[in-house]
């Protein structure tokens, strides 16, 4: 990068205040052993407590509304947030009517081939094991995801619902027509919701150059998990874990 593109760089990002986006999976009131992961799970009370310490510094507004600021923005002087999901678990369902009485909008990451009730994550299935060896798919499956019928009644004004592929796997370890196949898929299940928005997720934030070009082929906006904030000349959207705050 020549020195004055890094000076440029510079001065965009004194002009604008970046922008958080934070990540969560499943947040209840006790952990459940058989089909929770621990680093993936939120107390309830922990979690509120966290969003409402958050509000004091930040305005949390939608994902899309947030991309569009990075991308027209001619100054930004507020501290912005977006608050987002992962794996489209039921719990969060719960937690709806506490974010809209509070204006935190939220957009879910969903895995399509989930919403039957019938099927789970493989990494969900591999640690609902390690509990209980016996456990079928079904029983792990039985009431962990949302529903159809749930997406059906989500309002698209707050709750935006986006892609994390069809089903939860490491994009980078696909064959190009298998990662292809993944988001055709996905999209055109979750595409038919008037609350879906054209962006993606990537599962553990694996990804590669070619499945990027992917995603731009298909119009959607990539989303990574790397820790980092959002500045004007961010591409892609970068989101970090809920920071849990006392």
């Amino acid at each position: 990068m020549s020195l004055w593109r890094k000076i440029d760089k510079r001065i965009i990002r004194l002009r604008f205040k970046p922008i958080r986006v934070f990540c969560i999976h499943q947040v209840s009131d006790e952990l459940h052993t058989l089909t929770t992961c621990k680093g993936d799970w939120i107390q309830t009370e922990s979690f509120k407590t966290s969003l409402l310490n958050l509000k004091k510094k930040y305005i949390f507004i939608s994902l899309q509304e947030a991309h569009k600021k990075l991308q027209n923005d001619h100054f930004r002087g507020q501290n912005f947030a977006v608050l987002t999901a992962d794996d489209g678990y039921r719990c969060i369902y719960d937690l709806l009517p506490w974010l809209e009485e509070n204006h935190i909008p939220i957009t879910l990451f969903l895995n399509a081939r989930y919403l039957d009730g019938q099927s789970c994550s493989p990494h969900i299935l591999r640690h609902a094991r390690m509990e209980n060896a016996e456990v079928t798919e079904e029983e792990v499956a039985q009431g962990l995801y949302l529903t159809e019928s749930m997406l059906k009644g989500m309002p698209g004004d707050w709750v935006t619902l986006a892609s994390h592929g069809y089903e939860h796997v490491n994009a980078a370890k696909l064959g190009l027509d298998q990662f292809v196949d993944q988001i055709q898929k996905n999209v055109m299940a979750l595409s038919q919701y008037k609350s879906y928005i054209p962006f993606h997720a990537y599962t553990w934030g694996r990804r590669t150059k070619k499945t990027n070009a992917v995603l731009e082929d298909f119009n959607l906006i990539p989303v990574f998990m790397d820790g980092l904030m959002n500045y004007n000349d961010s591409k892609v959207i970068h989101r970090e874990l809920l920071p849990l705050i006392n």
